[in-house]
């Protein structure tokens, strides 16, 4: 019986120690939009298939016109070609409806390659973007 339960020791720490095999890196940056920072928001990074990429949708909050996979509720991309699809708000909560406020602009699509280790990434909406009509 001590046999055995020596062996479970055994394959749970050494199952418990290896090294993953996650690809997957943070990233972090400023969202900008008419050169001014998107007040709140969130940024979907989706691993590109037609260019050959594949695996976990990555994931970050903007607040205060910066993102970062790390923050809570983050989830790291996959390295290689990425379209990151930005969502931005005014930050004006006006109800539960809309944490994030107003929306400033229809969700806007980007392609990117993602580097293999972590960093800094800044993501600068194009001024001809058009805004959402006030109603």
């Amino acid at each position: 019986m001590l046999r055995y339960v020596l062996l479970f020791f055994l394959l749970f720490t050494v199952c418990g120690c290896q090294k993953s095999d996650d690809p997957r890196v943070h990233l972090s940056g400023q969202v900008t939009w008419n050169g001014n920072p998107i007040p709140a928001g969130h940024v979907l990074l989706s691993p590109d298939a037609a260019k050959g990429n594949s695996g976990a949708q990555g994931m970050a909050a903007i607040r205060d016109g910066h993102y970062d996979t790390s923050a809570t509720g983050g989830r790291p991309a996959m390295p290689g070609s990425v379209t990151v699809t930005i969502h931005a708000f005014d930050g004006k909560s006006s109800s539960n409806d809309s944490p994030n406020g107003t929306r400033l602009f229809m969700p806007y699509d980007m392609d990117i390659e993602v580097p293999s280790g972590s960093g800094e990434f800044d993501l600068s909406i194009p001024d001809d973007v058009e805004p959402v009509p006030k109603e």
